[in-house]
């Protein structure tokens, strides 16, 4: 049976060796954030207000939205401007770090032919980059909290467990696409499409509620909803139901143990893709 070979070592790819770049990439921890700031430097370079400038954009249209489907639903703006807010902030989280995978190794093609870096750096450098633009964009959620009033108390310490949980899933998650997209070069256009309809069967512009009955298929069996509520709620006010964390652990648990045994057995052909 053919065994894939380790870049590293150059011998068989083993369980040891998968385990060990992960552990030499967290080691690092001050390169990849490092080259995550250096990454936001560079897209806003002479740019006055910088990253700020996707907050305000971002700021304006969730004002809009806000105005237009509250109207259209006849939600209460003190709840639903929140709840649009906070769906917006994380989902834009998520579907940035899942879109931006899709290129995390053939972006960093040369680090990784010409130096001994792990390769899951690049992935931690990709996650980081993305909270950094969470926590500039997260002065929105701030502005929203004091105009109408919001005020979540100890609860929204919850969030942090929920954005912890869901940056280990979107970890294995991107490791998976950038390793598909590094030997499938239409793999982004696929995602890149998949994700535009999953933003609109996910409970953001609506409410799980406004669908009544009907809501079993696009929110009980929608894990992204799972993962937006775990952080949105608690920063609502709300204590998520113990079924939440049950089922985004599980989806965590589940995708950690497919995407694993493929980021063992074909890490070290990634250097050969790109």
């Amino acid at each position: 049976m053919a065994h894939s070979v380790s870049f590293e070592t150059g011998g068989p790819a083993t369980t040891a060796d998968a385990l060990a770049d992960i552990g030499k990439a967290v080691g690092r921890w001050d390169l990849w954030l490092a080259m995550a700031w250096q990454d936001i430097r560079q897209r806003y370079r002479g740019s006055m207000l910088g990253p700020f400038w996707v907050t305000i954009n971002m700021g304006i249209m969730v004002g809009l939205l806000a105005v237009i489907y509250g109207r259209l639903f006849g939600a209460a703006q003190r709840e639903y401007l929140p709840f649009l807010t906070l769906g917006f902030l994380s989902w834009l989280w998520m579907s940035n770090a899942a879109t931006e995978s899709t290129l995390v190794f053939v972006m960093a093609n040369r680090y990784i032919k010409q130096t001994r870096l792990p390769i899951t750096l690049f992935v931690f450098r990709l996650l980081a980059r993305n909270l950094i633009v969470l926590a500039h964009n997260f002065v929105i959620y701030i502005a929203v909290a004091l105009i109408v009033g919001l005020r979540p108390g100890w609860v929204a310490l919850l969030a942090i467990p929920g954005l912890m949980l869901g940056a280990i899933c979107l970890f294995w998650i991107s490791m998976f696409f950038g390793m598909l997209s590094a030997r499938f070069r239409d793999f982004p256009q696929i995602i890149n499409s998949l994700i535009q309809v999953v933003f609109y069967v996910t409970p953001i512009l609506w409410q799980p509620g406004q669908l009544g009955a009907k809501r079993f298929v696009l929110v009980d069996f929608n894990p992204v909803y799972y993962f937006i509520e775990i952080v949105r709620s608690p920063l609502m006010g709300h204590v998520p139901p113990a079924g939440f964390w049950k089922v985004t652990g599980l989806i965590t648990l589940a995708i950690t143990i497919i995407v694993f045994p493929i980021f063992r057995r074909f890490r070290g052909r990634v250097a050969y893709w790109v």
